[in-house]
């Protein structure tokens, strides 16, 4: 599953690394495309062994839980993998509220109140989407 999301990730550093290569001078496009892709692979390959070395020494369970319906125990590597599926979904629903929600209104609200109940209605209708479909 590492491997496949390094491949799709360094599917995206690819797309990147061309298309802001097009802002340097015509004569150092190629070179500046080259040398990021280097620079991206070497890089990736890189974390690549550091987060395969962590994984493994972050195999010893550092909490349990155990009520009545929920039971698990909990190492370094759920934790991250928990932590960053939550990232994910709240930026995923900050960026589908700002395509959805009127310029207008977002203006308006700027309170912590209004951010809450932006954020819970983005939320409503990305459940009402699913539903529907």
């Amino acid at each position: 599953m590492l491997i496949l999301l390094q491949i799709v990730l360094g599917f995206d550093n690819l797309l990147y690394i061309s298309i802001e290569s097009k802002r340097a001078p015509l004569g150092r496009q190629n070179q500046v495309r080259k040398l990021g892709i280097g620079i991206a692979i070497f890089l990736r390959i890189g974390l690549l062994f550091v987060l395969v070395n962590l994984i493994q020494v972050a195999n010893k369970i550092i909490f349990s839980l155990d009520f009545d319906y929920i039971n698990g125990h909990f190492n370094l590597h759920s934790l991250i993998v928990l932590i960053g599926g939550i990232f994910i979904l709240y930026t995923a629903l900050k960026e589908i509220w700002h395509m959805i929600a009127p310029i207008d209104d977002l203006n308006k609200l700027e309170d912590n109140q209004s951010k809450i109940s932006r954020f819970c209605y983005c939320l409503d209708s990305c459940y009402e989407f699913s539903v529907f479909f």
